[in-house]
């Protein structure tokens, strides 16, 4: 009966590999002191790869065993060997003297061993001292770290091996996971197992699976995470949103608020994807949370970075800016120059939708200065579509096709077809708005069948959208209701009400054009309703706007109240020149 037979006949552990760690330990001559043999067990490990060959590795080590385990153990616990230390899962201690033994100091008066010479109790021993500080450093810092692995367990001795208890608890006292477990053998029988079922072998092992299945859950966990990111980037969102709720629950169970963080943010972004404004700003003010519980900084700054987009989306630009700032704080704080980026380009968007075109310009122009000194071209090339954006507000044609085209080649470049199918589309905007139908409807297609190669409904149905805007002004009238048809199934199917309220004014403006009042009136009502539900105000001022046109001559009442909440909302939103033409529109209703 001896521990590694007992394992391999264990069915609990029939996916384990067993590892003897061997050193030489004499008692009458020379031998390798501690620091030295673990020096060289260590470097065995390296070369026969077991680092490399499993992510989950055990340490069981009795007696001075354990001090050569804490010895390998620190050393990993610096610079690039840290990885390694994280597959230690756990390290189980028997009646390992953290604070040296009691018989030790008398036989290295006689023994030429330097091993027994380094077991002599803490007080006398700078050696003991020097080991425990490091190992107390290296929990330290993998709690600081808000990991869960190593784990430690450790256990002493309660009977007397010829009389004496060479450790006893207070001896063994360590920085461990728990409290000291008591074990009712010497100190050689405590590393003896007798049957599974009985310690020490029931203790140990069990310790082992304990922590086994923890570590099996975290990496569940991971994977589900990975998996539900991999499906919101094919649009697969039900079984993306699956995914990142088992991953919740998973690392919920093994306290890993790190992973629950990583999981909210996720969900946030799948979330405002599809337009759900309040699961998103919930998601990622619980995500923050959890990211400031830990202190993960970069963690933080991503979810501000996200909140400043939802914000910008929302017209709340005041929100918005503030996210941003923050955001850019702790990525600056953090050193990350491409987050740092990104919240510039945020800004810049952000300038540009409230017309301040020269910021705007700045922004831009910085994030581009910034992913070019982190080699980011992708990044570059969505700043070029903000630009190209700015320049088409301007009517700016020549610049805006050039930032247009410029950014192409880069999406291009960096294999990203979303993004070139986005730059497509908004060619497709500018060519329409300039009366180049042909030229629009090539974008537009063009777009479209990117989309579909990356299989994005989203953005096929803004594409839809577009083409119905694009038909309306062409006169059109079915092709365009067929295209906004269309596009309002795909809205629906990825359950994006902003798109649907856009859709609905688009209808709502081929009736009006019609003469069909009644069903202007019904198609922006509903589009109102939408808006409303995704917190629009701009889109619900918009609405309003034209609601009130078409009551003017039916109904003045509820023209003038329709105008004026449209100019309240544009008043809300910081556009003081629409707040101004609307409340003139408004006075101007006959009573």
């Amino acid at each position: 009966m001896y521990w590694p037979a007992m394992i391999a006949a264990d069915g609990r552990f029939v996916d384990y590999d067993i590892y003897l760690l061997n050193y030489h330990t004499p008692y009458l001559k020379n031998a390798p002191n501690i620091h030295e043999t673990a020096g060289i067990e260590l470097s065995h490990l390296k070369d026969l790869g077991i680092f490399k060959r499993y992510t989950d590795i055990h340490f069981i080590a009795h007696s001075m065993g354990g001090l050569v385990v804490k010895s390998m153990l620190t050393r990993l616990n610096s610079g690039s060997e840290g990885s390694m230390l994280r597959q230690v899962k756990s390290v189980v201690f028997l009646s390992t003297p953290a604070q040296g033994a009691s018989i030790a100091g008398f036989g290295s008066w006689f023994l030429l061993n330097p091993q027994l010479k380094d077991m002599e109790r803490a007080h006398l021993n700078t050696y003991i001292q020097s080991l425990e500080d490091t190992w107390v450093t290296l929990i330290t810092d993998r709690d600081m770290a808000k990991v869960r692995f190593p784990r430690v367990h450790c256990a002493y001795e309660t009977q007397e091996t010829f009389g004496v208890l060479v450790v006893p608890r207070e001896m063994a006292n360590t920085r461990c996971d728990g409290t000291l477990q008591p074990l009712p053998f010497h100190h050689h029988g405590v590393a003896i197992p007798t049957s599974r079922d009985t310690d020490p072998y029931l203790w140990v092992m069990a310790r082992v699976l304990e922590v086994n299945e923890e570590a099996k859950m975290r990496r569940n966990a991971d994977d589900l995470l990975a998996q539900a990111a991999r499906l919101r980037l094919s649009n697969d969102y039900e079984r993306s949103r699956a995914a990142y709720r088992d991953a919740h629950g998973l690392y919920k169970a093994v306290e890993h608020r790190l992973g629950e963080a990583d999981v909210l943010r996720g969900l946030g972004d799948l979330e405002r994807m599809l337009g759900r404004n309040d699961q998103t700003r919930a998601a990622y003010t619980e995500a923050r949370a959890l990211y400031k519980a830990v202190e993960h900084r970069l963690g933080e700054a991503n979810v501000l970075l996200g909140l400043g987009g939802l914000e910008r989306t929302l017209s709340r630009y005041d929100q918005a800016r503030t996210a941003y700032t923050e955001a850019r704080a702790l990525y600056k704080a953090v050193g990350d120059r491409l987050g740092e980026a990104n919240v510039i380009l945020g800004l810049g968007d952000l300038e540009r939708m409230l017309g301040r075109n020269d910021q705007a310009r700045t922004a831009y122009t910085e994030a581009r200065a910034l992913y070019k000194a982190v080699g980011d071209r992708h990044g570059e090339a969505n700043v070029l579509l903000g630009l190209g954006d700015l320049e088409r507000t301007l009517g700016r044609k020549d610049q805006a096709r050039a930032a247009y085209t410029e950014a192409r080649a880069l999406y291009k470049a960096v294999g990203d077809r979303f993004g070139e199918a986005n730059m497509l589309l908004d060619l497709g905007e500018l060519e329409r708005t300039l009366g180049c139908k042909d030229h629009a409807r090539a974008a537009y297609t063009d777009a479209r069948a990117l989309y579909k190669a990356v299989e994005d409904r989203l953005g096929e149905a803004n594409v839809l959208l577009g083409l119905g805007e694009l038909e309306r002004m062409l006169g059109r009238n079915d092709q365009a209701r067929a295209a906004y048809t269309e596009a309002r199934v795909l809205y629906k199917a990825v359950e994006d009400r902003l798109g649907e309220a856009n859709v609905f004014k688009g209808l709502g403006g081929l009736e009006y054009m019609l003469g069909r009042n009644d069903q202007a009136r019904a198609a922006y009502t509903e589009a109102r309703a939408l808006y409303k539900a995704v917190e629009d105000r701009l889109g619900e001022a918009n609405v309003l706007r034209v609601l009130g046109r078409i009551e003017s001559t039916s109904n003045p009442g509820l023209a003038r109240q329709y105008l004026f909440q449209a100019a309240g909302l544009f008043d809300a939103i910081g556009n003081r020149e629409l707040h101004e033409i609307v409340l003139n529109e408004a006075r101007q209703v006959p009573h």
